[in-house]
């Protein structure tokens, strides 16, 4: 896996070092191990993640891209951040339905249909992600917002000692998800 974790690394840098330079982008984080591979641009407060998992716990394995506003570090850009594919949904039905196997790794994947799919995903970049790379974040923002709207905060669920458990949500994922709404 770690093979196929390299591949994609390579590929993501090969295609978007240079297409999000030409935005004021740089990429600031970039790993691929076994288990999975994530790739990170920052320009100021904005950020573009690219990022897959081919952990067995997973699998179906895949891969996304996501832009975000703040931190990108967990646990915040869970909150801060959405996926692309959100924002092609949101405009585009059509052209959503049309790539939603993009984000699809299946077992086997050769080189080339890796190289493949992130080339598409950098066309879909210039489609669906011009605004939010030339610092209108209106759009990205209200997505945002929507994708948080109805989600609920992390829970916790503390044993007591009768061998029940208890629920409350996470102060700092109630706090994030308020933020973002």
């Amino acid at each position: 896996m770690k093979e196929t974790a390299t591949l994609f690394r390579k590929a993501i840098e090969l295609v978007f070092n240079h297409f999000l330079a030409d935005y004021g982008f740089l990429k600031t984080k970039s790993t691929a191990d076994k288990n999975g591979f994530s790739v990170t641009y920052r320009n100021d407060k904005r950020y573009v993640h690219l990022g897959g998992t081919l952990h067995p716990h997973d699998y179906p394995y895949y891969y996304y891209l996501s832009f975000g506003e703040g931190s990108d570090d967990f646990l915040e850009s869970d909150w801060n951040s959405t996926a692309l594919w959100r924002i092609i949904q949101h405009k585009s039905p059509a052209d959503y339905k049309k790539h939603k196997d993009l984000y699809d790794i299946p077992p086997g994947i050769t080189k080339k249909q890796i190289e493949e799919k992130i080339l598409t995903n950098q066309k879909l970049c210039e489609i669906y992600g011009s605004a939010f790379f030339n610092n209108d974040l209106t759009e990205f923002k209200l997505v945002r917002s929507l994708q948080n709207k109805d989600r609920e905060p992390y829970k916790i669920y503390t044993p007591d000692n009768q061998g029940k458990y208890s629920m409350s949500y996470d102060e700092q994922s109630t706090k994030l998800k308020k933020k973002y709404s």
